[in-house]
């Protein structure tokens, strides 16, 4: 799923075995790569408001 970032962890998820790490992983190379921009707003809402964590500003604070 070279595309889609929430293809490659549904994907993931899927693929058997330690799928919560597997998919973790997916999510965190996909993310590196392709940016917080490639995953939906409203999941980036989703787990700020259900984990009080904002990837978007972790990203940015990262990047630099």
């Amino acid at each position: 799923c070279p595309n889609s970032a929430v293809d490659a962890i549904i994907s993931g998820v899927n693929i058997g075995n330690d799928t919560d790490t597997v998919a973790t992983m997916v999510g965190a190379i996909s993310g590196a790569f392709h940016g917080v921009e490639a995953f939906p707003a409203d999941y980036l809402t989703t787990v700020d408001r259900m984990n009080h964590f904002d990837l978007a500003q972790l990203a940015r604070q990262i990047a630099g």
